[in-house]
């Protein structure tokens, strides 16, 4: 045969009908092909529930028992044996299919490793691999998506420890350490970079729109966005207009308010919403139509002269 295809590699996204998927590249037998289920952001091999047809000719499908859902990606890999088998004698006859299929063995191996260096990440030439540091590779990726999923998977291995974004750093330059050499792609070619601040748990405040790397209980991700509330109101309820396009649902509205010169003659700080047990002296917060904050004082509260809340939700578009 003749290797005129460049991957190894085929997904496909769940309709809820597909039961026939087909393999675009060169399988020789069926135990060559791999099958990832996507979903809900975690990968599980597949081991059962299909069937190859057609290894060993030029159209090779996979069949599944049951049709891939809505919202699933379905991913079908080749993964050979990284061997030579082929042993040519000194003055013995020439077999030409033979030889071909060594050198298609040859392609589908160096097909097979392109694909994984396609998913690391990758440094310049210049450096060695113990000058790899996460600093480093943050700085010349612009801290990608990469990063953020790679963040939550240390995160769910070692939750206990993951304290500070240090320790996650830390986490990034051994994980980039351990190699076996320095990979030279992203997968999807960093189909969109995000923004420094864009590092999930680790992000900072802002009163533009944040990704904050974590995602709601229906898959939506989770933005947040902090809104300027002005001065505490008197014995009043004060409503604080915001627009956020395509908004779906506000998951958690908190923040602060503050003055330097409280009536008792010394600086004053109170979270959002304040829930001290004194009867009328509450600070209620709420969020009404997913366009307003509704700040409401039973006592005069207009000497907190600065204050500040952040919303966390989720959009129709993004």
């Amino acid at each position: 045969m003749t290797i005129e295809t460049q991957s190894n590699k085929a997904q496909y996204a769940g309709n809820g009908l597909a039961v026939d998927f087909p393999v675009p590249f060169p399988v020789r037998e069926a135990g060559h092909l791999k099958l990832f289920l996507w979903r809900d952001g975690r990968q599980t091999p597949l081991t059962e529930g299909f069937t190859v047809l057609g290894a060993g000719t030029a159209r090779v499908t996979v069949r599944t028992l049951a049709p891939l859902a809505p919202g699933a990606r379905l991913t079908i890999i080749r993964e050979v044996p990284l061997v030579q088998p082929m042993a040519l004698k000194n003055s013995g006859p020439f077999n030409a299919e033979t030889l071909e299929g060594s050198a298609d063995n040859l392609a589908m191996q160096i097909q097979q490793l392109k694909e994984e260096i396609g998913r690391a990440i990758v440094a310049p030439e210049s450096l060695n691999a113990g000058e790899v540091t996460y600093s480093t590779l943050a700085e010349l990726l612009g801290a990608a998506e990469v990063a953020v999923r790679e963040a939550r998977e240390a995160r769910d291995q070692a939750r206990a420890e993951l304290c500070s974004a240090r320790h996650y750093a830390a986490l990034a330059a051994a994980s980039a350490a351990a190699a076996p050499e320095i990979l030279n792609a992203l997968e999807g070619k960093l189909e969109g970079k995000l923004d420094k601040d864009d590092l999930g748990p680790f992000a900072s405040y802002s009163t533009e729109e944040k990704f904050t790397g974590q995602y709601w209980l229906d898959g939506r991700k989770i933005y947040a966005r902090t809104i300027e509330c002005g001065a505490m109101p008197n014995n009043a309820q004060k409503q604080v207009p915001f627009t956020i396009p395509n908004i779906h649902r506000v998951i958690s509205a908190t923040g602060y308010c503050f003055t330097p010169n409280h009536p008792g003659g010394y600086a004053f700080m109170a979270p959002l919403p304040l829930i001290n047990g004194a009867a009328g002296t509450n600070i209620g917060l709420g969020v009404e139509d997913n366009n307003r904050l509704s700040l409401t004082s039973n006592i005069d509260r207009s000497y907190l002269t600065e204050s500040y809340v952040t919303l966390n939700y989720t959009c129709t578009d993004r």
